[in-house]
């Protein structure tokens, strides 16, 4: 500020505190590309991740696998606990040199649930349907190996549940 003569005579400063400007920013992108109940990844965000590891693997020349994976009897858990949403996860499996890999980790998702779970005085088994689709044989774009993962986890769960199934063109048009 100056005086008639054009002198400085005082300062004057605005200051605002952008610390709750930057949580709520967060917290919108939090809604935006994670699921509130499990704090994982959404649909918006596991399309992105996707299209980035498949250009990565497509760059290394190497395998990627996409888990389809469905719980299987959730409902028990739902009339016990009262969840709302879904019961359908996606992993993702980057970096794969070989597809014993693959069905290592399927097969200790589906050890897992073998087990029953106790909740309060209710015992309950949950398995998992799993259905998995390999870049690039099972395709090059993200709808392609989500819609072939889907498929595979769909025959899981006709077969019997608690199960893996690779996707297969062949079985997938017959079905």
């Amino acid at each position: 500020m100056t005086d008639d003569h054009g002198q400085t005579t005082h300062y004057a400063g605005l200051f605002t505190d952008i610390n709750q400007n930057r949580k709520n920013e967060e917290q919108i992108r939090q809604l935006a590309y994670y699921d509130a109940l499990t704090g994982v990844p959404n649909r918006r965000l596991l399309e992105d991740r996707l299209e980035h590891a498949i250009r990565h693997a497509h760059r290394k020349d190497m395998l990627l696998a996409v888990m389809f994976i469905d719980l299987d009897r959730f409902k028990e858990v739902n009339d016990t606990l009262a969840r709302l949403g879904g019961d359908e996860f996606i992993v993702l499996l980057p970096e794969l040199e070989k597809l014993s890999d693959v069905i290592q980790v399927a097969e200790r998702l589906i050890e897992l649930n073998r087990k029953p779970y106790r909740i309060n005085d209710h015992c309950l088994r949950i398995g998992s349907s799993i259905g998995i689709s390999l870049y690039p044989k099972d395709g090059t774009t993200v709808q392609e190996l989500l819609n072939g993962a889907d498929i595979a986890m769909y025959r899981s769960k006709r077969d019997g549940r608690n199960q893996y199934h690779l996707f297969n063109p062949d079985v997938a048009q017959t079905a």
